[in-house]
Protein backbone atom coordinates (compact mmCIF):
# COMPACT_ATOMS: atom_id res chain seq x y z
CA UNK A 1 0.00 0.00 0.00
CA UNK A 2 1.48 3.36 -1.02
CA UNK A 3 0.05 6.89 0.47
CA UNK A 4 -0.54 9.27 -2.51
CA UNK A 5 -0.96 12.28 -1.17
CA UNK A 6 -1.52 14.29 1.96
CA UNK A 7 -3.45 17.53 2.59
CA UNK A 8 -3.85 19.86 5.16
CA UNK A 9 -7.15 21.70 5.12
CA UNK A 10 -7.38 25.36 4.72
CA UNK A 11 -9.12 25.53 7.85
CA UNK A 12 -8.49 24.17 11.52
CA UNK A 13 -5.78 21.24 12.18
CA UNK A 14 -7.41 18.36 10.60
CA UNK A 15 -5.10 16.18 7.89
CA UNK A 16 -6.34 13.80 6.09
CA UNK A 17 -4.39 10.92 3.83
CA UNK A 18 -5.65 9.19 0.97
CA UNK A 19 -4.39 5.95 0.00
CA UNK A 20 -4.58 3.37 -2.78
CA UNK A 21 -3.29 0.17 -3.72
CA UNK A 22 -1.76 -0.59 -7.39
CA UNK A 23 -5.08 -1.96 -8.53
CA UNK A 24 -7.93 0.22 -7.99
CA UNK A 25 -8.58 3.60 -9.88
CA UNK A 26 -8.47 6.94 -7.99
CA UNK A 27 -12.12 8.69 -8.37
CA UNK A 28 -11.06 12.39 -7.44
CA UNK A 29 -13.55 15.12 -6.19
CA UNK A 30 -13.26 18.19 -4.83
CA UNK A 31 -11.89 18.26 -0.96
CA UNK A 32 -14.63 19.07 1.73
CA UNK A 33 -11.86 19.51 4.21
CA UNK A 34 -10.00 22.46 1.81
CA UNK A 35 -12.03 25.03 1.09
CA UNK A 36 -13.94 28.10 2.13
CA UNK A 37 -16.60 27.88 4.56
CA UNK A 38 -18.93 29.92 2.14
CA UNK A 39 -19.06 27.04 -0.54
CA UNK A 40 -21.45 23.73 -0.50
CA UNK A 41 -20.12 20.30 -1.56
CA UNK A 42 -22.89 18.13 -3.20
CA UNK A 43 -23.01 15.44 -6.54
CA UNK A 44 -20.58 13.59 -4.35
CA UNK A 45 -18.27 16.37 -4.37
CA UNK A 46 -18.46 17.34 -7.50
CA UNK A 47 -21.07 20.22 -7.16
CA UNK A 48 -20.01 23.45 -5.45
CA UNK A 49 -22.53 26.06 -4.29
CA UNK A 50 -21.68 29.58 -3.46
CA UNK A 51 -23.23 30.26 -0.01
CA UNK A 52 -23.61 33.54 2.21
CA UNK A 53 -22.73 37.68 1.22
CA UNK A 54 -21.06 37.92 -2.48
CA UNK A 55 -17.04 37.54 -2.12
CA UNK A 56 -14.33 35.10 -3.16
CA UNK A 57 -14.43 31.62 -2.06
CA UNK A 58 -11.81 28.69 -2.99
CA UNK A 59 -11.23 24.94 -3.16
CA UNK A 60 -9.08 22.58 -4.03
CA UNK A 61 -9.23 18.78 -5.17
CA UNK A 62 -8.40 15.78 -2.78
CA UNK A 63 -5.55 14.83 -4.77
CA UNK A 64 -2.72 17.15 -6.04
CA UNK A 65 -0.25 15.68 -8.95
CA UNK A 66 3.67 16.42 -9.72
CA UNK A 67 4.11 15.74 -13.58
CA UNK A 68 2.22 14.74 -16.74
CA UNK A 69 -0.47 15.68 -19.12
CA UNK A 70 -3.69 16.22 -17.74
CA UNK A 71 -6.91 17.52 -18.61
CA UNK A 72 -10.67 18.18 -16.66
CA UNK A 73 -14.05 20.31 -17.59
CA UNK A 74 -16.02 22.59 -15.72
CA UNK A 75 -19.45 23.34 -16.21
CA UNK A 76 -21.40 25.96 -14.94
CA UNK A 77 -24.72 24.64 -13.46
CA UNK A 78 -25.51 28.57 -12.23
CA UNK A 79 -23.74 31.68 -13.22
CA UNK A 80 -23.79 35.30 -12.78
CA UNK A 81 -22.04 38.15 -13.58
CA UNK A 82 -19.18 37.78 -11.09
CA UNK A 83 -16.18 36.12 -11.76
CA UNK A 84 -15.11 32.78 -11.07
CA UNK A 85 -11.71 31.41 -11.69
CA UNK A 86 -10.57 27.58 -12.65
CA UNK A 87 -6.70 26.39 -12.63
CA UNK A 88 -4.04 24.84 -10.60
CA UNK A 89 -2.16 25.44 -7.15
CA UNK A 90 -0.57 24.25 -4.67
CA UNK A 91 -0.29 23.86 -1.12
CA UNK A 92 1.49 27.50 -0.01
CA UNK A 93 -1.84 29.62 0.55
CA UNK A 94 -3.26 28.06 3.39
CA UNK A 95 -5.56 30.50 4.68
CA UNK A 96 -9.36 30.79 4.78
CA UNK A 97 -9.91 30.11 1.47
CA UNK A 98 -11.75 33.08 0.94
CA UNK A 99 -9.87 34.30 -2.55
CA UNK A 100 -9.78 33.64 -6.42
CA UNK A 101 -7.54 30.65 -7.62
CA UNK A 102 -4.40 32.85 -9.06
CA UNK A 103 -4.67 35.55 -6.54
CA UNK A 104 -2.28 34.04 -3.73
CA UNK A 105 1.48 32.87 -4.63
CA UNK A 106 1.89 28.87 -5.76
CA UNK A 107 -1.47 29.34 -7.97
CA UNK A 108 -2.33 30.18 -11.62
CA UNK A 109 -5.77 30.50 -13.45
CA UNK A 110 -8.23 31.49 -16.09
CA UNK A 111 -10.51 34.19 -14.62
CA UNK A 112 -13.91 35.23 -16.41
CA UNK A 113 -16.71 37.33 -16.11
CA UNK A 114 -19.62 38.59 -18.23
CA UNK A 115 -17.61 41.37 -19.68
CA UNK A 116 -13.53 40.26 -19.34
CA UNK A 117 -11.18 37.73 -19.06
CA UNK A 118 -7.96 37.29 -17.10
CA UNK A 119 -4.75 35.14 -16.49
CA UNK A 120 -4.03 35.30 -13.20
CA UNK A 121 -0.62 33.70 -11.43
CA UNK A 122 0.94 34.67 -7.82
CA UNK A 123 -1.85 37.63 -7.92
CA UNK A 124 -0.83 39.13 -11.25
CA UNK A 125 -2.52 39.49 -14.12
CA UNK A 126 -2.74 39.34 -17.94
CA UNK A 127 -5.79 40.26 -20.17
CA UNK A 128 -7.48 37.71 -22.47
CA UNK A 129 -9.98 38.81 -24.89
CA UNK A 130 -10.33 35.59 -26.95
CA UNK A 131 -13.22 33.21 -26.60
CA UNK A 132 -16.88 33.36 -25.52
CA UNK A 133 -18.31 34.46 -22.48
CA UNK A 134 -19.04 31.36 -20.07
CA UNK A 135 -22.83 31.71 -19.15
CA UNK A 136 -25.17 28.76 -17.18
CA UNK A 137 -25.06 25.70 -19.28
CA UNK A 138 -21.54 25.77 -20.82
CA UNK A 139 -18.43 23.68 -20.38
CA UNK A 140 -14.99 24.62 -20.43
CA UNK A 141 -12.39 22.32 -20.58
CA UNK A 142 -8.66 22.66 -18.85
CA UNK A 143 -5.70 20.82 -20.33
CA UNK A 144 -2.09 20.98 -18.80
CA UNK A 145 1.23 19.86 -18.79
CA UNK A 146 3.25 20.07 -15.44
CA UNK A 147 6.34 18.91 -16.47
CA UNK A 148 6.31 22.00 -19.65
CA UNK A 149 4.40 24.40 -17.41
CA UNK A 150 1.84 25.06 -19.72
CA UNK A 151 -2.19 25.28 -19.28
CA UNK A 152 -4.37 25.62 -22.02
CA UNK A 153 -8.34 26.66 -21.74
CA UNK A 154 -11.16 25.58 -24.64
CA UNK A 155 -14.44 27.71 -23.98
CA UNK A 156 -17.91 26.08 -24.63
CA UNK A 157 -17.53 25.69 -28.22
CA UNK A 158 -14.38 23.66 -27.46
CA UNK A 159 -12.45 26.39 -28.97
CA UNK A 160 -9.04 26.70 -27.30
CA UNK A 161 -8.24 30.12 -26.05
CA UNK A 162 -5.26 32.12 -27.72
CA UNK A 163 -5.16 29.86 -30.86
CA UNK A 164 -3.63 27.58 -28.06
CA UNK A 165 -2.49 24.43 -29.63
CA UNK A 166 -2.26 21.49 -26.58
CA UNK A 167 -1.22 19.09 -28.81
CA UNK A 168 1.47 21.24 -30.39
CA UNK A 169 2.68 22.93 -27.21
CA UNK A 170 1.93 26.07 -28.38
CA UNK A 171 0.42 29.59 -27.89
CA UNK A 172 -0.46 28.99 -24.08
CA UNK A 173 -2.39 30.94 -21.85
CA UNK A 174 -1.53 30.77 -19.28
CA UNK A 175 1.93 30.01 -18.78
CA UNK A 176 3.69 29.59 -15.41
CA UNK A 177 7.55 29.78 -14.42
CA UNK A 178 9.18 29.19 -11.22
CA UNK A 179 7.28 26.03 -10.28
CA UNK A 180 7.86 24.17 -7.37
CA UNK A 181 7.63 20.45 -7.48
CA UNK A 182 4.22 20.35 -6.60
CA UNK A 183 1.95 18.70 -6.12
CA UNK A 184 -0.44 20.57 -7.95
CA UNK A 185 -4.32 20.45 -7.41
CA UNK A 186 -7.53 21.43 -9.42
CA UNK A 187 -8.90 24.24 -7.88
CA UNK A 188 -12.45 26.60 -8.04
CA UNK A 189 -13.41 29.70 -6.59
CA UNK A 190 -16.41 31.25 -7.04
CA UNK A 191 -18.11 34.80 -5.87
CA UNK A 192 -21.85 35.12 -6.40
CA UNK A 193 -24.75 34.10 -4.51
CA UNK A 194 -25.77 31.34 -5.50
CA UNK A 195 -22.99 30.67 -8.66
CA UNK A 196 -22.86 26.53 -9.07
CA UNK A 197 -20.31 24.60 -10.93
CA UNK A 198 -19.63 21.02 -11.58
CA UNK A 199 -16.37 19.16 -12.07
CA UNK A 200 -15.76 16.15 -13.99
CA UNK A 201 -11.76 14.47 -13.61
CA UNK A 202 -12.96 12.00 -15.90
CA UNK A 203 -15.65 9.93 -13.86
CA UNK A 204 -18.32 10.37 -16.34
CA UNK A 205 -17.79 11.13 -20.41
CA UNK A 206 -16.17 14.85 -21.28
CA UNK A 207 -18.13 17.23 -23.52
CA UNK A 208 -15.23 18.50 -25.52
CA UNK A 209 -12.67 15.58 -24.86
CA UNK A 210 -8.65 15.38 -23.53
CA UNK A 211 -6.66 16.38 -26.84
CA UNK A 212 -4.47 13.67 -28.09
CA UNK A 213 -1.46 12.56 -25.42
CA UNK A 214 -3.49 14.08 -22.38
CA UNK A 215 -5.42 11.83 -20.06
CA UNK A 216 -8.47 12.92 -17.68
CA UNK A 217 -7.20 13.91 -14.18
CA UNK A 218 -8.51 10.56 -12.83
CA UNK A 219 -6.54 8.73 -14.88
CA UNK A 220 -3.10 10.83 -14.36
CA UNK A 221 -3.56 10.72 -10.46
CA UNK A 222 -4.09 6.74 -10.96
CA UNK A 223 -0.67 6.57 -13.16
CA UNK A 224 1.05 8.00 -9.94
CA UNK A 225 -0.20 5.99 -7.55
Amino acid sequence: MKRLTNFKPGMGTMTKEFWATGSSPIVVTLNPLDKAAQLTLSNGDLTILKTGANGRAMIRATHGISSGKGYFEMTATYKQAQGFCIGLCDKTYAGDMITHIGFETGQISWYTTNTVKRVYQDGSYSTQSTGENYVTGETVGCAFDIDDGKMYMCDDLGTWLNGADPVAGTNTEPEWQGMDSGPWYPGLSLYDNPDSMTINFGASAFVHGAPSGYVSYNDLVTSQQ
